[in-house]
């Protein structure tokens, strides 16, 4: 904000306007002198009448003693008749107890005395002093709590009957009846405070309020000569003139008040001059205070606003931290989702070659048992076979055609064989075949001879 002083232009602000601001002080002495001259005469007449009254009691008493009738002290004149005096004070004191004072309790109309309600507001006293009741903030004079805190008391004591104090707290009906009872007497001392204090703030603003008349033209002459000043200010050598002006209009408003109390205007004197001084500039410094409050008040509230809004975007950056955070672990887990799949199709492809060679074993395996069984049975005839040709060939000491040609040799040392060799292959074993058994005959029929 620009802070510049135009000196030239202020000075011309304060000739035009001096003259108008050396009125509103004077007013504003005129008024504060008037109204010191009002209290004044005032306790001028205070004095005057205690004067006059102390002088007529001196002149009763003179006349007292001289033995002369003497006027009574006041309305009630003070003869021989006593008993008219008693009868007078008994009726003027049943009539006041007799006064009737209409309350509304929870909607039922009652009429209450004056000795009723002061019977209850004793009891009242009473049993707050022993600890029996709750105590409360209202004052002595308000009937409308005495008597709801006296018809609580009488619900209470109905509940407690004539049981000792020492039970009292464990009768639920009783704990229960108090905690309410006590619960609506500090929501009532609660609202009438709040409504006292109100009303003792409301007084303290009117009654402040009153005298800013002067105190605000005086302050608005001040303004306008700051903020004119301001608003063509802009480097520090004319603020410093700013302010050795705003102290030439102190020094100026003080010459005024000076000059007043030399003339003697508005029974302003040296004795007074300083009181004078201090009523005007503490009036300037109240304005300005009042005036300055609000917008420290308004700049307090927009820096919590700023705060509050700082707060409030740190905590949408934590949430955008956090959803960053939750969409990185996301895409880590997709991520191994994808490797855990992958893996799978692998180990997938591996069991289904797997399969494929375990099928090509399935489908082996009956040729090769078969070739197995021929192999293993060839070769057993044939190892079963040979010593028992051997042994006849022996024995006859003829020699054998040609052994037997098993299969499986057949099979295995010329698989490419055509059906032609496979038949002469068979006719050559039933040959072979017949000649054993020849020979077996021929053995037998020479051991039985």
């Amino acid at each position: 904000m620009p802070s510049q002083l135009n000196s030239a232009s202020f000075n011309t602000f304060w000739a035009h306007n001096y003259q108008f601001l050396a009125s509103i002080i004077t007013l504003y002495i005129s008024r504060s002198q008037s109204s010191r001259h009002t209290m004044r005469n005032e306790a001028n007449d205070r004095t005057s009448q205690r004067s006059r009254y102390v002088m007529e009691r001196s002149e009763r008493a003179n006349q007292q003693q001289e033995g002369l009738p003497t006027p009574p002290d006041s309305g009630i004149s003070l003869s021989n008749n006593e008993d008219r005096f008693g009868s007078a004070m008994d009726t003027a004191i049943n009539r006041a107890n007799s006064t009737a004072v209409i309350i509304d309790l929870d909607g039922v109309t009652m009429s209450l005395t004056t000795q009723q309600l002061t019977q209850m507001g004793a009891e009242l006293a009473k049993a707050r002093a022993e600890g029996r009741f709750p105590t409360t903030t209202a004052a002595g004079y308000d009937v409308y709590a005495t008597a709801h805190d006296y018809r609580r008391l009488t619900a209470l004591n109905e509940a407690r009957g004539n049981a000792p104090r020492e039970e009292w707290n464990s009768m639920p009906n009783v704990v229960q009846l108090l905690v309410r009872i006590t619960q609506e007497i500090r929501a009532r001392d609660k609202t009438t405070a709040e409504t006292t204090e109100e009303q003792r703030v409301r007084a303290h603003v009117s009654n402040m309020m009153s005298g800013v008349g002067a105190e605000a033209k005086l302050y608005r002459i001040v303004q306008h000569a700051v903020i004119h000043a301001i608003s063509n200010g802009g480097a520090d050598q004319d603020a410093a003139i700013a302010g050795q002006n705003m102290a030439a209009i102190l020094n100026g408003i003080q010459g005024v008040i000076k000059q007043m109390a030399e003339k003697g205007a508005h029974n302003i004197n040296g004795a007074n001059v300083e009181a004078v001084l201090e009523d005007v500039f503490g009036m300037i410094d109240y304005a300005l205070g009042q005036s300055l409050g609000g917008h420290v008040k308004e700049m307090d509230g927009q820096f919590n606003r700023i705060d509050n809004q700082i707060i409030q975007l740190n905590a949408i950056a934590g949430h955008a931290n956090a959803i960053d955070n939750h969409v990185h672990s996301l895409g880590n887990n997709l991520n191994a989702m994808g490797t855990l799949l992958n893996s799978t199709n692998g180990n997938v492809a591996a069991m289904s070659a797997q399969v494929n060679i375990l099928q090509t074993i399935i489908n082996m395996l009956p040729r090769m048992i078969s070739e197995a069984c021929e192999t293993i049975l060839a070769e057993a005839v044939q190892s079963a076979t040979t010593p028992l040709v051997e042994s006849i060939e022996a024995q006859l000491g003829v020699a054998l055609a040609s052994p037997p040609i098993s299969p499986a040799s057949t099979i295995f040392t010329n698989a490419s064989q055509d059906s032609t060799l496979l038949k002469k292959q068979n006719k050559s074993k039933k040959s072979s075949f017949k000649k054993l058994l020849n020979l077996f005959k021929k053995s037998g029929r020479k051991a039985s001879s």
